[in-house]
């Protein structure tokens, strides 16, 4: 091996919080003078932008695990720091557990087992617990924010939407008049998210097959939903690039449509249900340059890359683009669009790099500890 290899191998060790003995080598083999010992390592100080989020979901005390990233992609666990309230213990069948605020500088994360949202300010290390309000509904499985605007999902009977403001530090307060139902009580609704330019709220319904745009008012409310029927069966997860075409997984035949929104505020079909060649394709995301989505193929075990031409449409490029230790579920790219990070049902993260030319991924480590039940995955 040479010595430029052996090199990178020390550095990567290191970045990855794996300290190696081989520095010992180093150290005089002969003297009267005993060494000291080495001092103890210092606590991990990390920055927001190599910080990575999920949610443990546990039944006896929600929490919101906190990871460092190093500049070759590792994660290494730093922190978890609890809500305040309660998950539910197993999977939220869901898209969108936590959300970050680039505008107020606030983490917000679900609490479904005890009805509420937890806002946290988040500093350069550390989370600061700020306040917890009541969903205005049950089991809340998905949050999203704009400029200060949040919207939570309840999956409980009846399903519904309801809003909040929240501070820069992170107090929330309850918007009145905010709460919409969706179109029936049961719709298994897995995701809420505003659209990039924060004029619309989108719902997706799994067992009706309806996408929802209900649009935002001045003052925070919505409107009555204008609904379309969905391009492929039981949509399910779903991302907005940043020109503001969407982009839905559907679960129910393993495909994946993507969607213009018109002047008039309705979805207009670009791609419709394009196979992924996998089963369940529940999550997806689209990475920071948009010319990928990836989406995850939760009883496949896999994730498929699709590309994104400049008006929206998608061709599948890999339909196994990498394979996960348990079936993937929520999904992220980093912010210098390098990795893909994806939270499993076996409490297992996989983190991959992905090629910017061609949207291949390649497995950069697996890591495991969290609960079965996790959910939630950002990376801002």
């Amino acid at each position: 091996m040479s010595s430029a290899r052996i090199a990178l191998l020390v550095i990567c060790a290191v970045l990855a919080g794996c300290g190696g003995s081989s520095q010992t080598n180093l150290l005089p083999t002969s003297s009267s003078t005993p060494l000291p010992p080495p001092a103890p390592p210092a606590p991990p100080t990390v920055s927001n932008a190599g910080r990575v989020f999920t949610l443990d979901n546990a039944a006896s005390g929600n929490s919101v695990v906190v990871y460092s990233r190093s500049a070759v992609g590792t994660l290494t666990r730093v922190d978890s720091v609890p809500t305040g309230g309660l998950g539910l213990g197993h999977g939220l069948e869901n898209q969108g557990a936590l959300t970050i605020s680039a505008s107020q500088g606030v983490l917000l994360a679900v609490n479904p087992g005890n009805n509420d949202v937890s806002a946290f300010r988040v500093p350069t290390t550390g989370l600061v617990l700020a306040s917890r309000m009541a969903s205005a509904g049950s089991q809340p499985i998905s949050v999203t924010e704009f400029n200060g605007l949040v919207y939570v999902l309840n999956a409980g009977s009846p399903n519904s939407v309801s809003g909040f403001h929240v501070d820069s530090a992170g107090n929330l307060a309850a918007i009145p008049g905010s709460t919409r139902a969706l179109s029936a009580n049961s719709v298994s609704p897995a995701q809420l998210e505003f659209s990039p330019d924060g004029k619309a709220l989108v719902v997706a319904e799994r067992t009706t097959g309806l996408i929802d745009m209900l649009a935002v008012g001045a003052d925070g409310t919505l409107s009555a939903a204008v609904t379309v029927a969905s391009a492929g069966t039981q949509p399910f997860g779903f991302a907005f690039r940043n020109d503001g075409v969407l982009v839905v997984s559907e679960a129910g035949a393993g495909t994946a449509s993507s969607y213009n929104v018109d002047s008039s505020g309705r979805l207009q079909v670009i791609s419709s249900a394009v196979p992924t060649n996998q089963t369940t394709a529940c999550w997806v995301a689209i990475s920071r340059d948009g010319n990928f989505a990836f989406v995850a193929n939760t009883a496949s075990a896999s994730i498929s890359t699709m590309s994104m031409a400049p008006h929206g449409d998608l061709t599948l490029l890999h339909s196994i683009a990498a394979t996960t230790g348990g079936g993937p579920l929520d999904l992220a790219v980093s912010s210098d669009n390098r990795f893909l990070t994806v939270v499993t049902t076996t409490g297992e993260i996989d983190v991959f790099s992905i090629d910017q030319i061609s949207g291949a991924l390649s497995k950069v480590q697996s890591l495991t500890g969290l609960p079965t039940g996790s959910s939630g995955m950002i990376d801002p």
